[in-house]
């Protein structure tokens, strides 16, 4: 900060130099200290142009006239504009360049019609667009954000990009909507992801994104929608709790091979929002994931990969069932239905547990038949008729008819007694299990081979 009597002269020398400055005069300030006073005479300048200047106050920014450019330039102050009115040439830009920002900027309630460019800027504060009417375009490259980076209710009329930048803390997208493409191409995200309530009306790419480390609540897309194509072209790929809720109106690619990494990134993202449960008490957080994979099945879906739709349908349960509102039955449920089919995905699984269970039961009654030799000696015979009786509760028809009546009669026993209803009740238990489990490897069949 400068002496008051340097803040007095400086003032009083830029209000001399003001007085022959006119809208139609071009400017170029270099190498200055500029006060508070400033801000007042920007509003008569026609492509202004600030070099290596150091702005000592708050700034208050306007461009009416042309072309407004900041270059290698510090700002102690916070940086700020309301709108740039009805008058702002939509051809003409407002361009930041090489500038370090040390109490952040806003842009507020109005409009600001022009093309708005950052280049290889430094913001150690906030960077906030509130309730913009309007905004031209939106350039970002090679820029760092410590602070909070914010648009909300904000309404871009052309392209949107940002290339090789840094979002240190969280990004946030609020209410807002982009009429041109937008592109987010060989960035960072470090914070949190919020993109609440937004349209993009034309394409959208992400490339080369490094997503934030798997965390709870980490990404947010709820009610955004996308017009047209959109392509994720980054790996790592991005967080599912991004696609919570996120509607798709084109169509939707992402980049090769990013399918295994994204499946096995679910355990660790389930497993950092189960952290959070733990930590927070978050039941929604779990929810969002469950939405993201429900997002991504029906992707997977309309692209026409079965597989990958499956699986993501294997995700969605998972992440169902680990939610605090599922109850217990339904979640036990979904435990038995993965161990005995992985959620539909295995088909041999169904039939290889049918078999050991085959073989369990044929010891089971061999064993209640003859009783339990405790010497060692195998009654093959006892053995052979139980297993054929196994088979007979597994599939009662065709070849597995069992015929051999006196065995059978000796292993029910009398009709009423605590035995015959023991062995007839875990007969029928196998039975039913039989026919789940074929059912389930049926359907796994199906859904592989695509049968209709």
């Amino acid at each position: 900060a400068l002496p008051n009597t340097q803040v007095e002269l400086l003032n009083k020398a830029w209000q001399e130099q003001f007085l022959h400055l006119t809208g139609q005069q071009p400017v170029v300030f270099q190498g200055v200290f500029l006060t508070e006073m400033v801000a007042g005479r920007l509003n008569l300048i026609k492509d202004a142009s600030f070099i290596r200047c150091c702005f000592v106050n708050d700034l208050s920014i306007s461009l009416v006239y042309g072309d407004l450019i900041y270059k290698n330039s510090l700002f102690l102050g916070k940086a700020s504009s309301s709108s740039f009115g009805n008058n702002a040439d939509i051809s003409k830009s407002l361009k930041f360049e090489k500038c370090d920002f040390f109490n952040g900027i806003t842009f507020e309630s109005g409009r600001f019609d022009v093309n708005l460019i950052l280049d290889n800027c430094i913001f150690r504060s906030s960077f906030k667009i509130s309730e913009a009417e309007s905004l031209g375009s939106m350039r970002i490259d090679s820029c760092r954000f410590d602070g909070v980076f914010s648009i909300s209710q904000t309404r871009v009329l052309r392209r949107f990009s940002v290339f090789c930048s840094e979002f240190c803390r969280d990004f946030e997208l609020y209410y807002s909507r982009f009429c041109g493409e937008a592109s987010f191409n060989e960035s960072s995200l470090n914070g949190d992801i919020n993109i609440v309530a937004c349209r993009f009306e034309e394409r959208a790419r992400f490339g080369d994104v490094a997503w934030p480390k798997m965390g709870s609540n980490v990404a947010w897309g709820t009610e955004t929608f996308f017009a047209d194509d959109v392509a994720f072209l980054s790996n790592p790929p991005p967080p599912i709790q991004l696609f919570d809720g996120i509607r798709f109106e084109g169509a939707v690619s992402f980049s090769s091979g990013i399918d295994k990494d994204w499946l096995s990134a679910f355990e660790a993202e389930l497993h950092a929002v189960r952290v959070g449960f733990a930590e927070h008490a978050a039941p929604t957080e779990m929810q969002q994931l469950e939405s993201g994979c429900r997002t991504l099945r029906k992707l997977a879906a309309i692209n026409g990969n079965v597989h990958l739709e499956h699986q993501w349908h294997r995700c969605e349960l998972i992440a169902r069932r680990s939610g605090t509102e599922v109850s217990a039955v339904e979640r036990g449920l979904s435990y038995m239905y993965g161990f005995c089919a992985d959620y539909g995905l295995s088909i041999s699984r169904p039939f290889l547990i049918l078999a050991g269970l085959c073989g369990f039961f044929a010891c089971t009654y061999a064993a209640n038949h003859s009783g339990i030799d405790l010497s060692g000696e195998i009654d093959w015979e006892s053995l052979t008729e139980g297993l054929g009786y196994s088979l007979n509760r597994t599939l009662p028809i065709g070849v597995f008819e069992f015929s051999n009546s006196a065995w059978r009669t000796e292993l029910l026993g009398s009709a009423g007694t605590w035995k015959s209803i023991a062995v007839r009740t875990v007969a029928s238990l196998q039975t039913i299990t039989s026919f789940i489990l074929i059912y389930l490897g049926a359907m796994a069949a199906r859904r592989k081979f695509k049968i209709s």
